[in-house]
């Protein structure tokens, strides 16, 4: 019994293929100036915790008023203490009795874009 080719072909369906439709992004073109100004900042910030780890690590008597300013809670010393050691950049600093915070910012176009946080404890 001979099949019939016309019967055979109906079986098999061909789907033709439509092109993907893209959605457009949710999110804005990429624009790597800032990141790169970013980039470029952070030099700074690094070259002053260099500075700040430099200072601290000959100073013996620097790393005595820092701790007994932070036991004591005593904020006003212990930003004039960051000051001596020439810190540029703006910054934060929060401490406890057993060790302080200090968090290197730095600024592109009036915006945040940086920032270094460097970590010390004493107990």
């Amino acid at each position: 019994m001979q099949e019939d080719n016309t019967s055979r072909r109906q079986r098999y369906v061909h789907l033709a293929r439509r092109p993907l439709l893209s959605s457009p992004s949710p999110y804005p073109d990429v624009d790597p100036s800032l990141f790169n100004q970013s980039i470029a900042n952070f030099h700074t910030l690094i070259n002053e915790a260099s500075n700040v780890v430099d200072t601290l690590s000959t100073s013996n008597e620097l790393n005595a008023e820092l701790m007994n300013a932070a036991q004591q809670s005593d904020t006003s010393r212990i930003h004039h203490l960051l000051d001596q050691i020439g810190i540029q950049s703006d910054y934060d600093v929060s401490y406890t009795p057993e060790s302080f915070r200090l968090e290197l910012k730095n600024s592109v176009q009036d915006m945040e874009c940086c920032q270094l946080l460097m970590v010390f404890r004493w107990r």
